[in-house]
């Protein structure tokens, strides 16, 4: 039994390494190409465009990084909620005979308490997210079109053209 969940799941982890490849190689192409495009309008524009998107990389990468973790404590949490339930409703003549009633249901509402504090926080990572990235990225590209109008003297066609492509 343990030799084949051994094959299974490594089959499983082979599967998503050349899926997770095959996007990386896809997003790279879309990634050229629409470099291409963008030098082709203005390159400046593009290059000013590619600078702005690494600083916006740098601000909201952490925002990820941080739900991920967040993400990761709640799967834990409930891993343990759960557990701890099978558990106990498992044994819960022997938690009867014992008289241990009160000692499982305080360690159960730590468990719930542990629970919902990382669902709160995770939910306050959503809000302080979905408030922070929205105005970031508009006001990256009123900067980005204030550059190319003032700075590059861009037709609007152009300025268009480049805003619908990216």
């Amino acid at each position: 039994g343990d030799i084949l969940t051994t094959m299974q799941t490594s089959a499983v982890h082979t599967g998503a390494a050349v899926e997770l490849m095959l996007h990386a190689l896809i997003g790279a192409l879309f990634i050229l190409v629409y470099l291409a495009a963008g030098m082709m309008l203005s390159v400046p524009l593009t290059l000013a465009s590619m600078g702005l998107a690494a600083l916006a990389y740098v601000v909201v990468v952490p925002r990820f990084r941080k739900g991920f973790t967040q993400g990761e404590e709640e799967k834990a949490s409930t891993d343990a909620l759960a557990a701890y339930l099978v558990d106990t409703l498992a044994g819960i003549k022997t938690v009867k005979t014992f008289r241990n009633e009160d000692r499982h249901s305080a360690e159960f509402h730590e468990v719930a308490r542990r629970f919902q504090h990382i669902v709160v926080r995770i939910q306050d990572n959503r809000i302080l997210a979905g408030l922070a990235t929205e105005p970031f990225i508009m006001a990256l590209v009123v900067a980005l079109v204030i550059v190319s109008v003032s700075v590059l003297k861009m037709p609007a066609v152009y300025l268009l053209t480049f805003f619908y492509i990216f």
